[in-house]
């Protein structure tokens, strides 16, 4: 079997009226005839030609079986959905002045960064306010772990998680956005307030208590203060 380019790979798929169907949807790769297998051999056709070190990398045909695999898994979890992604990888390969053949997460951070991420990573970074519901969802999943990351890792890991909700966005599969009632909106100042500063209100206590009268009075002095 002739091994077919990326480049036709993706004219195939144009045709077949699926531009943007996930690329990998066949896992794990069991025979090279799986549309999965015929763009993972692809895209390692032209690693091998860019990276003339990849013999160092794959001694045998089984580590060369498993690097696929792995490739493959990556690009998945990635958020990888789309062939234009893959030739963004491939064009980010060739331009790279090594000959050590890229791990699966460098490839998979070629095919996904188009920068769209970037100006939210860096509102992120600097606790902004996020600019829209996507970027919360982003934010919601990988914000605590990005933060414990040294600068270049929660760089990558911010990426490839905007990544995995752009995949998720394109095929409609965002989760409904909840519409919240502020704090303010449901709460006076003094309500707030009470609760921040640990201020018992007198429903805690029996009736008449003089624990009650003592919450009372502490809470008509904080009221008054919203005057």
């Amino acid at each position: 079997m002739t091994t077919k380019s990326v480049t036709a790979l993706a004219a195939n798929m144009q045709q077949a009226g699926r531009p943007s169907a996930s690329v990998l949807s066949s896992v794990p790769l069991r025979s090279t005839d799986s549309f999965a297998g015929e763009v993972i051999n692809a895209v390692f056709n032209e690693l091998k030609s860019t990276f003339p070190a990849w013999k160092n990398f794959f001694r045998t045909a089984e580590e060369l079986e498993s690097a696929k695999k792995t490739y493959c898994k990556a690009i998945m979890e990635g958020g990888v959905s789309s062939m234009t992604q893959i030739q963004r990888g491939l064009t980010k390969a060739r331009a790279q002045q090594s000959d050590f053949f890229p791990s699966a997460g460098k490839f998979v951070g070629w095919c996904v960064d188009d920068e769209t991420w970037r100006p939210a990573y860096e509102r992120f970074i600097s606790r902004k306010k996020a600019s829209d519901y996507f970027e919360r969802l982003v934010r919601g999943e990988c914000g605590f772990s990005v933060r414990q990351l040294p600068a270049q890792q929660a760089e990558d890991a911010f990426k490839r998680c905007w990544a995995k909700w752009k995949a998720r966005e394109a095929a409609g599969d965002l989760p409904e956005e909840r519409v919240m009632l502020t704090t303010h909106s449901a709460k006076s100042a003094s309500d707030v307030r009470r609760e921040q500063n640990g201020l018992p209100h007198p429903s805690q206590f029996p009736k008449n208590s003089a624990m009650a009268r003592v919450a009372a009075r502490a809470l008509k002095l904080n009221r008054g203060n919203d005057q």
